[in-house]
């Protein structure tokens, strides 16, 4: 079971299949809590079972909405929690505001 926390391009190699020079690597948490970093296709097809285009999709859009909010949310005093959710809404799609943190589908919580 792995949980999707972001998206990374600073890591290009996938630790699951070993491709490398990869454009970005999905940054995952498995059941034990260590960080592994996957490549759209591998990321999708350990998620979701599936790596068609719309699994990969989603898993990527996914990944964006997380690093979206970490990289916003306090990036000034303007960057509500609010403000970050609704722009991530307009840009992308679902996530609520739960506090000062925003809250994803996939149970992911980024203060």
């Amino acid at each position: 079971m792995y949980k999707v926390l972001g998206i990374n391009d600073d890591v290009t190699t996938c630790e699951c299949c070993g491709r490398s020079n990869l454009k970005a690597t999905v940054v995952l948490e498995s059941a034990d809590g260590s960080m592994v970093h996957f490549g759209k296709d591998c990321a999708a097809r350990v998620m979701t079972g599936d790596n068609r285009s719309s699994a990969v999709k989603s898993i990527e859009s996914l990944a964006r909405r997380i690093a979206y909010a970490r990289r916003w949310l306090n990036h000034t005093p303007a960057h509500t929690a609010a403000v970050v959710a609704n722009a991530i809404r307009v840009r992308f799609c679902g996530c609520s505001v739960v506090g000062d943190s925003l809250s994803f589908p996939n149970g992911i919580l980024v203060s």
